[in-house]
Formats: C-alpha cells, structure tokens, sequence
C-alpha cells in the first residue's frame, strides 16, 4: 500500500511540472519542483540542460515564445521505486493541437528523489520517434501533432475508452446544452459515482450532468463552462461530485470544448478523485485555527474573527476571562489535572454561547469571548455571573484545595472601535479586578 501511494505521488509531481511549466507557464512554481542537482537531455544532438538555472532560461527563449498555452495527453505511465525514495518513471506525451505533420509522441523518462516531505525531479529525458530533429528545438516544448484527418473520422465515444485505460480518473462528456445532457462516460467515472452502467448513471441523474454536481458548487461549474467559446477552449475546477449513495467526493475536473461525430457542441473531461487531499488540507486547516488542548479557536483564529465581525455588527462585548490562583491547580494536583480544568472551562464557555459568538484561548490560563448582536446588556451580565459561579462550584469539587476563581474584564459598546483598543480597555479592567478582589466581573461601556 505504502508503495503504491508513492507511485501516486510521483505521477502527480510529475503532472504538476508539466501542468506548470506548458500550460500555466509559471517560470517559479516549475523550478520549485526541481532539485539542485537537475539534469535535462532532449532529443536534439548536444541538448541539454545542467541545472535549474538553464531549465528558467530555456522556458524564457522557448516556452513564452508560444502565442497559447502548449496542450498535451499523458498516456502509458508507468514508475518503479529504484532505491528508498528514488523513483524512476516514463510516461508518452502526444500533442492535442494540430501543429507539425508526421511529428510522433515524445517518450520521456523521469527520476525522482524523496527531500523535505515531497519528491523533486532530479532528471529529465526525452526522446521521438522520428528520424529528423529541427536545430534548436527542445523536446519537451515539441509535442508531435499526429495526422488530424484520420483521427477526427473516429467515434469519439471509442477513443474515450482507449483513453480511459490509461487515464488517471474518469472521463465524462455532455452536450453544451441546458444541464449538459450525458454524451459518453468510462468505467472508471461509473465506479466513482457508484453506478454499474450507462443506463443506470442515465437513470439515477436523469441523463444530465449538471445533475451529477453537487448543488452548491453548480453555478461555479455552469460559469466555468459557459467560458468554453470555442472547439479546443479548455478549463480546470475543483468541485464536489454526487454519488448514486447519496454521498459526495471531490474531484479535480480538466476538460475541453470538442465537437461530436454528430457535429454537436460537447464538453469532455477527466475527474480525479481528491477527496483524501481535500480532507487533509482541511484537517490541517482546522487545525491552525483550533487550540489544541481545549479544541476552541487559537487566539489568531478568534481575534481574526472578532476583527472581521467589528465591520458588520453595530453592538458588542468583549470580556477577558482569567483563572485566578491556577498555577496552584498544576502545583498541587498534576498538569494533567490542569490540562482537564482548562478543557472543563472552554467547555464551559462553548456550551453558555450561540456559534456565532467568539469563543477563544488567549494561552496559558486566560480566554476571551465576543458577542454580537444583543439588545440588553443585562442579561449577558447575569450569564457571566453564572460562569463565575460554576467554576467556583467545580473547584471546590473537584480542585478545593487550589482556591481558584475566575476573573473577567469586558468592554461592550454599539460605536466602532479598533479591536486593539477593545483589548486594552478589557485588559485593563481584568487588571484592575485582579488587583482589588478576584472571582468578580466588571464590565465599562465605552458610549
């Protein structure tokens, strides 16, 4: 399994160069692929490349002289691990325009090394099926058209399938009409939406594509579409993709305007499914905003919020919360009683507040929270009150013998204020209960 992860993951490298370097011509993302040590031979006598810094010249002098973004397929890949971490690869690369007569597919050889959790390209080798080789030319920037007339005489629905043995994802077409009735779709594609055959995809989405897509992202799709103008126009969207069970995946959607052999305007793409990266990115999402002891917002998530909410809302409060006496809760029965006290208090504060208000750990022993929203002040007094008075109840049962009681200093105002002047005002009160007599909460109007 570990293996075959691996070799997913070249591949996409792998796609990610090119994708870059031809398509997007993005001069720093395609070098930041590459390793130190980057070694390029093309198919011309004497073509080379040494290093990355010959590679950024070699894209300025061939790749930007092209009017339009160079389209190619990637058939035949295939990699095997070498040593730890070191991947050989090759794949064919075949041209999707019409550019040069009796030109062939390009073969190119790849070797990776695994540095810094991910996987650099370290060589690059391109060779043709050609006798002759025009002086100048850099393979990887040639991409052989074959002869158009023969080709576009074939079904498209029987290239689909040839395709679709080697392709990465699933491949989907419909016409560009109204809700893109289904004009073709592989095996691959029916095992991602869970569908057996084509009649029963046909049944289940009522022969629409638009129907495949999950709602909320089907106007994202029919504006990205709606931009095909011509045969050969292409796009490229992330979005969710609807399941005969009812559930989604998500999907990294590639495709182009085309012509059908019935000479009706049609859009055919390849879906890969990127549901794990998408999850993963989400996870690592949540995770820079969430405290992880008490599973709150950080203090950069919540104060972000709280900036953001100061905008929109014409009436607040802001309270700093601090554990008075906590370090004696660590001292007499253990950080991991500790650790459980702070969960206790967030736990607390989550449960005596709406979702739309911000709850959040500043570090250590402190908290803040912001309400939005309010017509009386009173009330949000008394359930601060209340706060106070359960924390005092779950120390004397559970921690008595630390003596810790909260403290809170809030500001509430219906006029904008800057939030580092909320900030200060606030922490100036809690300053001020600290220092007179703990286990209170004074809150000031800023009118």
């Amino acid at each position: 399994m570990r293996k075959e992860k691996e070799h997913e993951s070249v591949e996409e490298v792998l796609r990610t160069f090119l994708h870059r370097c031809f398509t997007q011509r993005d001069i720093p993302g395609t070098l930041e692929l590459l390793s130190p040590g980057f070694f390029g031979v093309g198919v011309w006598e004497g073509e080379r490349v040494l290093s990355k810094e010959a590679f950024a010249q070699m894209m300025h002098s061939k790749v930007f002289q092209k009017k339009s973004p160079i389209s190619y397929t990637i058939a035949d890949f295939g990699a095997r691990e070498r040593a730890a971490g070191c991947w050989d690869c090759s794949c064919m690369l075949s041209s999707e325009q019409e550019q040069e007569e009796n030109s062939a597919p390009v073969r190119l050889t790849a070797g990776f090394h695994w540095e810094n959790d991910r996987y650099l390209l370290d060589t690059l080798h391109l060779s043709q099926g050609r006798t002759t080789v025009r002086t100048g030319d850099f393979a990887a920037l040639q991409f052989a058209a074959r002869e158009g007339g023969k080709e576009r005489r074939q079904d498209l629905r029987e290239r689909m399938e040839l395709l679709g043995q080697v392709m990465p994802g699933g491949i989907l077409g419909g016409y560009l009409e109204e809700g893109f009735p289904l004009y073709v779709a592989n095996q691959r594609f029916l095992d991602m939406v869970g569908c057996k055959n084509l009649r029963e995809l046909e049944d289940e989405f009522q022969g629409l594509i638009i129907n495949m897509i999950h709602p909320q992202d089907r106007k994202r799709v029919r504006e990205e579409l709606a931009g095909l103008r011509w045969p050969g126009d292409q796009y490229e969207i992330q979005h969710r993709l609807k399941r005969k069970d009812g559930s989604s995946l998500w999907v990294h959607n590639i495709g182009r305007r085309t012509v059908a052999v019935d000479g009706q305007d049609t859009v055919v793409s390849v879906l890969v499914d990127i549901s794990r990266q998408v999850h993963s990115r989400a996870c690592l999402e949540r995770a820079a905003l969430t405290d992880p002891l008490t599973g709150i917002r950080n203090r950069k998530s919540g104060e972000a919020c709280i900036q953001q909410q100061l905008q929109q809302v014409s009436r607040y409060l802001f309270v700093i919360i601090d554990l008075d006496r906590f370090k004696h809760v660590n001292d007499i029965y253990g950080h991991d009683q500790g650790d459980a006290a702070l969960c206790a208090v967030a736990g607390m504060l989550r449960r005596s507040f709406r979702k739309t208000d911000v709850v959040y750990r500043l570090g250590g022993d402190e908290f803040a929270i912001f309400v939005s929203g309010w017509d009386d002040v009173a009330p949000l007094k008394s359930k601060l009150q209340r706060l106070i008075d359960s924390y005092r109840t779950m120390m004397e049962e559970k921690w008595p013998e630390a003596g810790s009681t909260l403290s809170m200093g809030g500001v509430y105002s219906s006029r904008p204020v800057p939030f580092q002047e909320l900030y200060r005002l606030a922490d100036q009160l809690l300053y001020q209960v600290k220092k007179s007599q703990k286990g209170r909460c004074v809150l000031k109007s800023l009118e």
